[in-house]
């Protein structure tokens, strides 16, 4: 029988890694009458959701088009998006069973991605008393049930020993490319424990349905290097380039983050002293963007406590320029490009949304602040860009649909848009606050619970 201890604390554990941030206390409030016909719905999703980013994958031949696909802590869900307009009784997220092929039950997701015609997802289960099992899987077919074919990839299975544990976290920066980054983590500690502490990570690199063997992909040379004593917290891709963000601390100080493509080299430029994560590349802006802290421009140096806000339009070292209006009262670790949808191009302004988190500093702690808006106005150089950070001068969403909403003080860990048939909904991943939709095809549409 499993140690109710250790499962409480395996489920506390494994969210709080999976978000790689302190675990807010955010309340479900009151939902606020917008207009006496327009109240924001309570959702389908189980209060207190802390979701992963949403994922997608454009595969019509196995059917896994017809869904999303989200993971929280012991749960990965589904939902068919034969319609994105609405959630029905019918048409709502439902859970899968964390049952693999071998007819082995997982108690967790630690973390999922997108890779070409595949789900990827890391799993982890409790294998004894204190020690804790990490595995790899994929599935490549689904056809709406609660069971899905979750193949594990060969080899690719740690065990902990009692007194360390391991997270595991994938990431597909290229989701055209079948290639994955395996970042496997180590920590210091029984699991459950308090004190456990952070040591070091390794990257692994392959295709998980053709690899033979994943420990003879463990990298050497520059990724061993910089990960002794980092962890990966985010990866994007241009086309040409690949940036990475490492971090030696869930919660991030001074001097310990870098920036890295994708063979592990050092491209963190002199401009940016702590990368944080979110690291995205914004396909119709046509840039890279990340948050960043204690940073020294060449026009000047910013105050130490201002969370800046970067971008690049190749993501070389030198090539990054902050982003006016970065602020002391909100971290940035999220964004989506919207500068193509009917709400992003209000008044021409081409906006991307940057989504904020909770976070720690100088013994307070800071809520989120959903999310604020870039406006780029269509302009290449992210130099000339401008943050708004005030919800009254919003124009993406319906003034008094946001201002009055709970994702107003959410903290924000993942943003999706559609692709076609029903391209340009936006899903915002809520920390304790489930998943919020809007469709951007109209100009100020509504955000609506899932």
């Amino acid at each position: 029988m499993k140690s109710t201890r250790l499962t409480s604390a395996f489920y506390l554990l494994i969210s709080i890694l999976i978000l790689l941030a302190s675990s807010g206390c955010d309340e479900i409030g009151v939902f606020a009458t917008i207009a006496v016909s327009d109240v924001i719905e309570e959702g389908l999703l189980p209060e207190g959701t802390s979701p992963s980013k949403v994922v997608h994958v454009d595969d019509a031949a196995n059917n896994l088009d017809d869904y999303d696909f989200f993971s929280s802590g012991p749960t990965l869900w589904y939902r068919n998006i034969t319609d994105r307009s609405d959630v029905t009784v019918s048409t709502r997220w439902q859970s899968i069973e964390l049952v693999d092929i071998n007819g082995t039950e997982w108690d967790a997701v630690q973390s999922i991605a997108g890779s070409l015609d595949r789900i990827v997802v890391t799993l982890a289960r409790e294998s004894g008393s204190f020690d804790i099992q990490v595995g790899l899987f994929y599935f490549t077919q689904f056809n709406s049930s609660n069971r899905v074919n979750l193949t594990p990839v060969a080899n690719a299975r740690w065990t902990s020993t009692g007194s360390s544990y391991n997270v595991a976290r994938v990431f597909d920066p290229d989701p055209a490319d079948p290639t994955v980054y395996l970042n496997l983590q180590y920590h210091k500690g029984k699991f459950g424990d308090n004190g456990t502490v952070f040591d070091r990570s390794e990257m692994y690199i392959f295709d998980p349905t053709t690899v033979v063997d994943v420990n003879a992909e463990l990298q050497a040379g520059d990724w061993a290097t910089n990960l002794s004593n980092r962890m990966v917290t985010g990866a994007a891709y241009n086309g040409a380039n690949y940036v990475f963000t490492i971090s030696r601390f869930l919660e991030l100080s001074t001097g310990d983050g870098m920036l890295v493509n994708n063979t592990g080299f050092d491209i963190t430029p002199p401009e940016i002293d702590v990368p944080v994560t979110g690291v995205t590349w914004l396909p119709y802006a046509g840039a890279f963007v990340l948050g960043a802290q204690s940073l020294t421009t060449a026009g000047g140096t910013l105050s130490s406590s201002v969370y800046a806000v970067f971008g690049s339009a190749t993501g070389l070292a030198g090539d990054w320029d902050p982003i006016t209006g970065s602020s002391d009262r909100f971290r940035v670790r999220s964004f989506v490009d919207v500068s193509d949808t009917a709400a992003g191009l209000d008044t021409t302004q081409a906006l991307v949304l940057a989504g904020t988190a909770s976070f720690a500093a100088a013994s307070s702690d800071n809520d989120g602040a959903g999310y604020v808006e870039i406006v780029t106005n269509n302009d290449p150089a992210p130099a000339n860009w401008s943050i708004v950070s005030t919800d009254s001068s919003y124009n993406f969403a319906l003034a008094n649909n946001y201002s009055v909403s709970d994702l107003r003080t959410a903290s924000i860990d993942g943003f999706f848009i559609s692709s076609a048939p029903m391209a340009n909904y936006v899903y915002a991943s809520a920390r304790s606050l489930g998943i919020w939709r809007i469709n951007a095809n109209a100009a100020s549409p509504s955000w609506a619970r899932e």
